[in-house]
């Protein structure tokens, strides 16, 4: 597997356990050694979650604000249709993406 998409997942696995810290160091990581990278986009989506979880409410419309200026037609509906993720992940994904201001 690729360490661009092991870095993703060590941080969605972090979001699964509830390790919200670990999940946004994980997006940190990416971002940083893969800057602009074909999973920008899922980082970007994975440290929203992180996030809002941790409460950083600011943070998260921010980088919700940077989304949609890379992606203006950007909506959390077409994404997850797009991945097709369980229930169980679709839903408080949804939830928290929505909170930091990222249409439906």
């Amino acid at each position: 597997m690729e360490l661009n998409l092991l870095t993703i997942d060590r941080a969605r696995s972090a979001l699964a356990g509830g390790d919200a810290v670990v999940a946004v160091q994980a997006v940190d990581d990416y971002d940083a050694r893969f800057p602009g990278g074909a999973l920008a986009q899922e980082a970007a989506v994975l440290r929203i979650e992180a996030l809002v979880k941790l409460g950083r409410l600011d943070e998260a419309k921010a980088a919700a604000a940077r989304v949609l200026a890379l992606q203006p037609g950007f909506s959390i509906g077409a994404w997850c249709a797009a991945l097709d993720p369980a229930p169980a992940i679709a839903v408080p994904l949804s939830a928290a993406l929505q909170e930091a201001g990222l249409p439906a």
